[in-house]
């Protein structure tokens, strides 16, 4: 066993530092899950399948993708490649945490990768630079986001109801926002934004010749290679 894998743990102040400090945007995930919960509603899903997708998915941009194939009959394997390809970036994202990772027991390992989110992994990522050994904080900031989206959902499925138009709560620009505060962090961090730019023009691009949903997959898989092609750079200070 290697220095740097001892160090590595899952520690309670590691979590509940975790949880503190992506509470601003954690708490964003309650009226996300009330846009998602209220146009679940709308779709004609049940409560208890929109309350399901949310408790075992925890994914807001695949569960809204969902949405849109939302029709009787449901077509489950076009269910499925949806949630595949808007889903597919967590395989880079626990690809990029898996150094890291790799020194935990099997159980933790599995426990931290099942809490990844957009927010929580670029907040993970940003600690792992400054040379943080202690993953209680994606742990603890992943749960806290679960927490939020599932509070989020059960009060938009109750609200669908009476809730007809989302837009007029300004729910449909929820998600714009809820990337924007992820992304504008990082981008100041790290001024490189060839890799930013590629994967924006590719997703463009794939929204005019993929099916609903690969741009997604599209996006990341272009700005992955252009920021892999790019300079190598040591942790930060």
């Amino acid at each position: 066993m290697t220095a740097e894998s001892k160090t590595v743990r899952i520690s309670w102040s590691g979590t509940l530092r975790g949880a503190r400090e992506i509470a601003p945007i954690a708490s964003m995930g309650v009226p996300f899950g009330i846009a998602f919960g209220a146009a679940a509603m709308q779709a004609g899903a049940e409560p208890g399948a929109a309350l399901g997708m949310s408790l075992s998915m925890f994914a807001g941009a695949s569960q809204f993708a969902a949405l849109e194939l939302w029709v009787a009959p449901l077509d489950p394997v076009a269910l499925l490649l949806v949630v595949f390809a808007v889903n597919a970036r967590h395989i880079l994202m626990g690809a990029s945490l898996y150094p890291w990772m790799r020194h935990l027991p099997w159980g933790q390992r599995h426990l931290a990768a099942g809490l990844i989110t957009d927010a929580n992994w670029a907040h993970a990522m940003e600690a792992h630079h400054k040379g943080q050994s202690d993953l209680g904080i994606l742990v603890g900031s992943g749960a806290l986001m679960w927490t939020c989206w599932q509070l989020g959902t059960l009060a938009g499925v109750y609200l669908g109801e009476v809730m007809t138009e989302p837009r007029r709560f300004g729910l449909d620009a929820v998600m714009v926002v809820f990337f924007a505060c992820v992304l504008v962090p990082i981008a100041k961090r790290d001024p490189v934004l060839w890799p930013w730019i590629s994967a924006a023009v590719a997703a463009i691009v794939a929204t005019w010749i993929l099916p609903p949903g690969w741009h997604v997959l599209a996006g990341g898989l272009v700005g992955g290679v252009v920021g892999a092609l790019g300079p190598i750079r040591g942790p930060r200070p």
